[in-house]
Parts: C-alpha cells; structure tokens; sequence
C-alpha cells in the first residue's frame, strides 16, 4: 500500500511539473504574450491569476484536461472574474479562456466539469495558432522534459 501511495505521489508530482513546463516552453516561443499576470480582486480580497494574456483574451492554461468539478467551476469563476477586471482597467473588452493543451476533440473538452459558458474553451492546437507558434514543437519540448524528470526520479 505504501508503494503504491509513493507512486501516485510521484505521479501528481510529475503533472504538475509537467505543467509548469508547458508555460515555460510556451513563454520562449513565444515572449511577446503576458505570463503569469495578477489582479487583486477588491470585492474578495485575493489575488487573481491568468497565466497568459494574449490580444483581448485572459488564458487559464491545462495541460490535461480532466479534472475535478469543483475545483474546475473555481477555475471558470476565476477567469470570469480576472477578464472583468482586467476589462475595467484597460478599458477594452477582455474575454476570458482556458486552454485545456491536450485535448483533441469536443469529447475531450467537455471532460472539463464545469458549466463553461462565457468562456472560450480552447485546445493547444488553438493556443499555439494564436501565439503563432508550432504545437508540435511546444509539444516535443515538453515531452523531452517530462522524459528527463522521469528518468531523473
């Protein structure tokens, strides 16, 4: 029991890092974009996050695409909420998104559990067109990454 609690331990390790991989991967294709930008949401005294601000769009980036409903309607709510702000501040419609990078069809993209309307739902096909960078290459990059800390563990 104890060997399979150290190997799913690992396994969520290696997703996330996995995940702060792809942004890294997508923020040296593509420095031109905004990363990791915050607002402070006064009506609810925290700090809101979108990890890519692109045109008029405030991205939430996923590598994967399944996850679980309550923390995925958090993720829409908090998108929704960042987008408005951001809306106010610039003074110019932003809209919010998230970038589920992995999926590759509609199925895909309705595993995430959450009521997304309002949102544009996006896949890494979609992103990488905005950024005008190759899918392929964000995706071999970070396939060769995740290869490393595999075999690094």
């Amino acid at each position: 029991m104890e060997e399979e609690c150290d190997r799913i331990s690992r396994a969520q390790s290696l997703a996330v890092r996995a995940g702060t991989v792809l942004q890294k991967v997508i923020k040296q294709l593509a420095p031109y974009a905004q990363y990791q930008a915050q607002l402070k949401d006064p009506s609810r005294h925290r700090i809101l996050r979108a990890d890519i601000i692109i045109n008029d769009l405030a991205i939430e980036l996923k590598l994967g695409y399944m996850f679980d409903t309550k923390k995925a309607a958090k993720e829409v709510e908090d998108i929704q909420q960042f987008a408005r702000l951001l809306s106010v501040r610039e003074q110019r419609e932003i809209l919010p998104a998230i970038c589920l990078f992995q999926a590759e069809s509609q199925d895909d993209m309705k595993a995430f559990k959450a009521d997304t309307e309002g949102v544009m739902m996006l896949n890494g096909t979609d992103l990488c067109s905005l950024l005008g960078i190759e899918y392929r290459d964000v995706l071999n990059l970070v396939r060769d990454s995740a290869r490393n800390m595999i075999n690094a563990q």
